[in-house]
């Protein structure tokens, strides 16, 4: 037990070091080391879990919508997106891109169990702009390139790696460009396939791909899924040609394939499948959605996202 001292004023003090006094400083130094992130709340709790709750529960959507975006993670690509955008919503997504979006809320409520959805689901967060083209500087096989990604080139597409891992780039169709409300820039694509890993994935049905000859080396075939990717993801641009077999054959004697990044050589697709249960899909047609933006009722067209 400790012992009070004198001190000079005949004053009965006790030592600095006792122990009951040092344990109590150190619990209440550690009792909720937790502090709310928002400027200007104070609050403090015991574990993270509270902190989270305090967010969602004591503080406005402004409050918590500015702490977002004062704390979000710069994209590590410089990106350049050109001419106008469509504004999702209020304007419909891009046929044929699936989009989540709440029907109640745009920008997202943290409040509401669809909205937690859509962010939870790794694509784009509403409102998106969705552009036409744009210019970005990935990692290549070459190293940092400047590539520029256009949605209207119909045969041109990126380069990405497989999702379950690889190292082989796989061909790619792309469908949209974004760049959604936390500063992120999204790529939707369909992948390409070969005869090799279509056989591999146990796809059996070759008949309805038609009676001719599949070319085993140079032919693709199309998912009809769309699935999201971060622009960081790409890795170059490459060609599918849309066309028969003879004609890329004779192409290809003549010289006259396109080459994407890296020289890589272009190849052809003439059928697409889904994924899901390994079934022939419909043909492959080639859409000239430059040819539609050439005249003023086409570009009033591709606006109003009927195309």
């Amino acid at each position: 037990v400790a012992t009070p001292m004198t001190d000079q004023y005949l004053m009965s003090v006790f030592p600095k070091d006792i122990p009951w006094k040092v344990s109590k400083n150190k619990i209440e130094g550690n009792a909720a080391p937790y502090v709310c992130p928002v400027e200007g709340c104070s609050k403090t709790y015991s574990d993270p879990e509270s902190v989270k709750r305090h967010i969602l529960m004591g503080h406005s959507k402004s409050d918590v919508a500015k702490f977002i975006t004062k704390n979000i993670k710069k994209e590590k690509l410089a990106v350049e997106f050109f001419g106008n955008f469509r504004l999702v919503p209020p304007f419909a997504p891009p046929d044929g891109v699936p989009t989540l979006l709440c029907p109640h809320h745009a920008p997202c409520n943290v409040k509401c169990p669809i909205c937690i959805d859509v962010i939870n689901a790794r694509g784009p967060v509403p409102p998106i702009k969705f552009y036409q083209s744009a210019k970005a500087v990935i990692m290549s096989e070459e190293g940092k390139v400047a590539v520029t990604f256009d949605v209207n080139e119909f045969e041109r597409g990126p380069l990405i790696y497989p999702r379950h891992g690889g190292k082989k780039l796989k061909y790619t169709q792309l469908k949209a460009l974004c760049c959604d409300t936390l500063g992120h820039n999204f790529a939707a694509i369909c992948s390409f396939y070969s005869y090799h890993e279509l056989k591999s994935m146990g796809y059996t049905d070759w008949s309805g791909f038609g009676s001719d000859a599949i070319d085993r080396d140079n032919e693709l075939f199309q998912e009809t899924e769309v699935t999201w990717m971060r622009l960081e993801a790409l890795k170059g641009s490459s060609y599918t040609l849309c066309c028969e077999r003879d004609e890329y054959k004779k192409r290809r004697l003549m010289g006259e394939l396109p080459q994407g990044t890296g020289k890589r050589e272009a190849k052809f697709c003439r059928y697409t499948f889904n994924r899901v249960d390994l079934t022939p899909g419909p043909k492959r047609v080639y859409v000239d959605k430059k040819a539609k933006t050439n005249d003023k009722v086409g570009r009033m067209m591709m606006e109003a996202g009927a195309w």
